[in-house]
C-alpha cells in the first residue's frame, strides 16, 4: 500500500487518486459526456475557513455524467476508497454549479500520521468490456 507522509503536500492527491480509481472501477470515462473535469483544488472562491485553502479539498464537476443514480454511486465510491476520515458531498445536484465535493475532514489531519492513498482495483478483462 502506498502511504503519503503527514508533511506531503497537497493531501488533495490522496483526493485525486481515489476520484480516479472509482471512475476506472465504474467504466466512466467510456460513458460521460466530454471530460472528468476537477474544477477547484486550491484555486477559486470558497467559504471562509474552507479546506480547499489548506490544499484538503477538490472538487469534480459530476453534471455530465449519465445521470443521477451514476452521480451517486460515483460519491459513494469515493467515500468507500477514502474511508470516515474524509467527507464526499454531492453539491448543487442538478443546478448550475453541481460538482462532487470532497474534503479531508480537518480534524483527522493529525499532525505526523500518514494518510493511506487508495488502493488501486484490478480490473479484470470482462469489467473492461
Amino acid at each position: 500500500m502506498l502511504k503519503v507522509a503527514n508533511q506531503v503536500r497537497p493531501k488533495s492527491l490522496v483526493i485525486v487518486a481515489a476520484l480516479v480509481n472509482a471512475a476506472l472501477e465504474m467504466g466512466l470515462f467510456k460513458t460521460i459526456h466530454g471530460d472528468m473535469l476537477i474544477t477547484s483544488a486550491l484555486d477559486g472562491e470558497h467559504k471562509r475557513n474552507s479546506a480547499h485553502y489548506s490544499g484538503l479539498a477538490v472538487d469534480m464537476r459530476t453534471k455530465n455524467f449519465p445521470g443521477v443514480k451514476e452521480k451517486h454511486e460515483f460519491a459513494f465510491r469515493v467515500k468507500q476508497r477514502l474511508g470516515e476520515r474524509y467527507d464526499v458531498i454531492l453539491e448543487d445536484l442538478g443546478g448550475p454549479n453541481e460538482h462532487l465535493h470532497v474534503e479531508l475532514d480537518p480534524s483527522h489531519a493529525r499532525a505526523g500520521e500518514p494518510l493511506e492513498v487508495p488502493r488501486v482495483v484490478k480490473r479484470t478483462a470482462a469489467a473492461r468490456a
